[in-house]
């Protein structure tokens, strides 16, 4: 029979960005485990705010702590426009995805009054545990409507 995780006894896990599900990350993050327990996870400074005295902490800066999820990643996305009078925005910079899977991501384009009606917009993930994954997609996208 497991027991009851020891508050008095256990450690705090800090990096640089902690993701407890997808789409929400805190930045920097922090994780206290106890007898292989989750006790809390959350901002940093509210995790070790909230620890009991005496919890050794690890450090992991430039890391990122993601829940252990069978052959998922994540991605750090960009997005570029190329066209006068537009613009592009990313709501959220940070996806997840299984290996070979393909997932919607939400952005937002806008373009001003009398800018052309196309422009082309570059979409970029780079893996967050191995930068050499890398995928780009380039798309002319099409203003419906007069402005």
């Amino acid at each position: 029979m497991k027991s009851t995780p020891d508050r008095q006894q256990g450690i705090v896990y800090v990096a640089s960005r902690l993701v407890t599900e997808a789409e929400v990350m805190f930045s920097p993050g922090a994780v206290a485990v106890a007898d292989g327990s989750i006790l809390l996870a959350g901002p940093k400074a509210d995790v070790l705010r909230a620890v009991p005295a005496g919890f050794p902490r690890m450090e992991f800066p430039d890391a990122a702590i993601v829940p252990g999820l069978v052959n998922a990643d994540i991605y750090r996305l960009s997005v570029a426009i190329e066209g006068k009078g537009w613009s592009v925005h990313l709501p959220n910079a940070l996806a997840t995805a299984a290996f070979g899977a393909s997932v919607e991501v939400p952005v937002q384009v806008a373009r001003t009054k009398g800018s052309p009606n196309s422009a082309t917009i570059t979409l970029t993930s780079v893996s967050e545990s191995d930068p050499s994954k890398k995928a780009t997609v380039r798309s002319v996208i099409k203003a419906t409507g007069s402005r």
